[in-house]
């Protein structure tokens, strides 16, 4: 849960549904200025950092977030603390592993959320989070489940284990496939545009959009989000080997910036090392000052994040920086705002505080084994007993959307958002995009960038609340 606290000058307000704030605060004539800081961070992370959102007088509330409130002269003064709640050393350790006590924690979890609500729409990999959730949900009895599984047409699409998850539970099992050689429907994007309550810049953020479209009869939405900040926040083989090679000093990456060009890998090695735990391909400061007059570098902000950060162990740096900042505020963000986009509840159940309290207070070698670099231990035991899971064989897989194709095919639509966008100079807009256009073939990464963009183009240009 993120809580949205308003605060100007004598207005106090807070609320855990951004666009409930937003309509308050909007229905009282008070002003939501959006933030330059906010953008910057947006355009060159791919996230807003807790405490911080979009609108300049409007704080969101994370993971550890507090708050202090005093009112003096007729005004509200706020004072920010991060007190983070799953350092390694916070974990009791007097849980005992017992793969059926997680599966009846989470099996809860997922029964209070559904709870009087008909055909649940599952959002379906092949990975363990949310197969763990169809096997909770056929524990339940449900049988009217529609399950949703993203495809694009490429040899490491998951939808053959999902669906024979499905086949075995009786679920309704659908492949989603994102129009990428086509343009994306326009009435989706205007209604995502106007009514998604915040921003996101998520990867898979415009594949969710199209997936809460589809699904029509979706009542409450389950996603998987959200267990890798307190199972063990596992750095994989390349964040190992970037954060070897990356360049340590911060004057130095600074002139290389200016030779080496953005969305390459070159240009990952010169990010520090909290920007390495999040998207790479962003663009970075110099190329955002370009188009975006009001810009803000975000070195001040993450060197003083990171600086209490120093001395702890990886896990620990990235359960707070992975897990707080970009789990939190992308990955669950994204089916958050696409859910509320189309109306649609949405739930987390690997967020349940039950589930946490068990699962984080077990032994730290039961939760993940930090010479292999495994986490989820207990739920890979939980799977193995359930539907024999094959983990070794699926691994780590990630949905590949097709963004090369994807922005090709809708070239006109993403031009116009960004140059019709009040808050970027044309010009330089429209030479950066010729750029990034002739450069996109032939290099994934500028889909990062252009994605970050877009979509931010598109929220301020149609916003209900926020937009001009």
């Amino acid at each position: 849960t993120v809580l949205y606290v308003y605060c100007d000058g004598g207005n106090l307000y807070a609320d855990v549904d951004a666009a409930a704030l937003f309509g308050s605060v909007r229905a009282r004539q008070l002003p939501l200025d959006v933030s330059p800081e906010a953008v910057s961070h947006f355009l060159t992370c791919g996230l807003i950092p807790f405490p911080k959102s979009i609108c300049r007088q409007v704080s969101a509330l994370g993971i550890g977030d507090r708050l202090h409130v005093t009112h003096a002269g007729g005004q509200w003064l706020c004072r920010y603390e991060l007190e983070f709640p799953y350092f390694s050393e916070r974990s009791s350790e007097a849980n005992q592993p017992d793969a059926t006590r997680l599966q009846s924690l989470l099996t809860h979890a997922i029964e209070t959320s559904v709870d009087g609500m008909e055909s649940p729409t599952l959002m379906l990999s092949s990975g363990k989070d949310s197969t763990a959730l169809a096997v909770c949900l056929a524990e339940l009895g449900r049988r009217d489940v529609n399950a949703l599984t993203f495809v694009a047409e490429t040899d490491v699409d998951e939808d053959d284990y999902a669906r024979s998850v499905c086949d075995r539970f009786g679920f309704t099992h659908r492949r989603v496939c994102v129009p990428q050689k086509q343009p994306f429907p326009s009435g989706v994007l205007d209604q995502f545009f106007q009514s998604a309550p915040l921003p996101c810049a998520d990867d898979c953020q415009i594949p969710y959009v199209y997936a809460m479209s589809e699904a029509s009869e979706a009542g409450c939405i389950l996603d998987g989000s959200g267990s890798d900040i307190y199972v063990g926040h596992v750095p994989s083989l390349n964040d190992r080997r970037r954060e070897r090679i990356r360049v340590r000093s911060r004057v130095f990456a600074h002139l290389l910036e200016s030779v080496a060009p953005c969305c390459t890998r070159p240009a990952q090695l010169l990010r520090n090392d909290a920007e390495l735990c999040f998207l790479l391909g962003l663009f970075r400061g110099r190329e955002v000052r370009r188009f975006f007059s009001g810009y803000e570098s975000t070195d001040p902000f993450w060197s003083a994040a990171v600086a209490p950060l120093r001395g702890r162990d990886v896990f620990d740096f990235r359960a707070v920086v992975r897990g707080r900042y970009y789990d939190q505020g992308s990955c669950a963000l994204k089916v958050m705002t696409a859910a509320a986009a189309f109306g649609r509840s949405c739930a987390l159940p690997w967020c349940d505080d039950g589930v946490i309290d068990y699962y984080f207070n077990l032994p730290r070698d039961a939760r993940y084994d930090s010479r292999r670099f495994v986490n989820k231990l207990l739920v890979r035991d939980m799977l193995h007993n359930a539907v024999e899971y094959p983990d070794a064989e699926i691994g780590k897989r990630y949905f590949q959307f097709d963004r090369i194709s994807f922005f090709l095919a809708n070239e006109y639509r993403v031009r116009s958002e960004i140059l019709e966008c009040s808050y970027w100079d044309t010009g330089a807009s429209a030479q950066l995009l010729n750029t990034l256009f002739a450069r996109l073939p032939r290099n994934n990464r500028v889909g990062v960038a252009l994605n970050a963009w877009f979509l931010l183009s598109g929220w301020l240009n149609h916003n209900q609340w926020v937009g001009v």
